[in-house]
């Protein structure tokens, strides 16, 4: 939260698990969360990741990445690992459930 300490804000590049970046945002007084399924692996063959879905635990999540920016790091980091998971409209309703929350990319 706040600046970095020379006054400025805080600049982040957000990066698939393969290292592409794929935004670039600046904070004041937010927390940045990400989230990507196969960030981390539960197989050895890399195809199993750790965000499951309790609804349908076999299907593969339908975003690679996730990422949200709030005033609360924990709002973030929920809204991130949830949004790997719901649909368009689904993850829409849950952004408008939390004013202060900003989807900074979903790929």
């Amino acid at each position: 939260r706040g600046t970095r300490a020379d006054g400025q804000d805080w600049q982040a590049g957000i990066a698939t698990p393969e290292g592409r970046i794929v935004a670039r945002v600046v904070l004041r007084d937010r927390a940045l969360a990400t989230s990507a399924p196969l960030g981390t692996v539960l197989d050895a063959r890399g195809a199993t990741g750790h965000i499951l879905d309790p609804r349908q635990p076999e299907r593969a999540p339908p975003r690679a990445l996730v990422a949200v920016s709030a005033g609360r790091a924990a709002v973030a980091d929920g809204l991130s690992t949830a949004g790997c998971l719901l649909s368009e409209p689904e993850l829409m309703q849950a952004m408008i459930a939390f004013s202060d929350a900003k989807l900074e990319t979903a790929v």
